[in-house]
């Protein structure tokens, strides 16, 4: 399933988070080794147990893929690893929004995992993991205001967001390999 696919299952279930975050956080849990995901996983059960139970389980279980297809693209050297965003055919602004948010979603968490186990750590991985930190804090502020329209711009703008995806993407496997076995 794609983005839109799981955006898609998301509203039906009437979940309020954007499948971009989810994405964040889950690749979070997995960089930490965090084999619980039933604090992620929305209730079964809707608020009014009405029918809208039944996409609430389709969209749980929909979740669970996704948890399991980013589990082997972060383990696999074969498999590319790719951040789970809107297609490139979506405009500039809901992609860098979608990339803020899956930002968010990663770091709601690691400063917390980080703090509390970096006793195995090296110090140059405890530098490396807050810099990326830093730098995904950052990346989170975006906002579809801070991408210019004007023509002559777009295609900076769009090789800028590339580079800024490609960073994410590259800093995600790193922090996962610094932090899966050590943590």
């Amino acid at each position: 399933m794609d983005y839109k696919d799981l955006e898609a299952l998301r509203k039906r279930a009437s979940d309020s988070m954007d499948i971009a975050e989810y994405h964040g956080i889950i690749c979070l849990y997995l960089s930490c080794n965090i084999d619980s995901f039933d604090d992620l996983l929305p209730s079964e059960k809707s608020n009014d147990e009405s029918n809208d139970s039944i996409h609430i389980i389709e969209f749980r279980n929909a979740l669970l893929s996704l948890i399991d297809n980013t589990s082997n693209q972060l383990n696999s050297t074969e498999l590319p690893f790719l951040l789970l965003l809107p297609n490139d055919d979506e405009s500039l602004e809901k992609r860098a929004t979608a990339l803020s948010l899956w930002c968010q979603g990663f770091i709601d968490g690691l400063g917390l995992v980080i703090s509390e186990n970096t006793a195995s750590l090296s110090e140059s991985s405890v530098s490396l993991l807050n810099e990326i930190f830093d730098d995904f804090s950052q990346i989170s502020t975006l906002t579809p205001h801070s991408i210019k329209n004007e023509e002559e711009e777009e295609e900076e703008e769009e090789l800028a967001f590339i580079e800024l995806l490609e960073y994410v993407r590259v800093s995600t496997e790193l922090i996962f390999e610094e932090t899966k076995i050590k943590i």
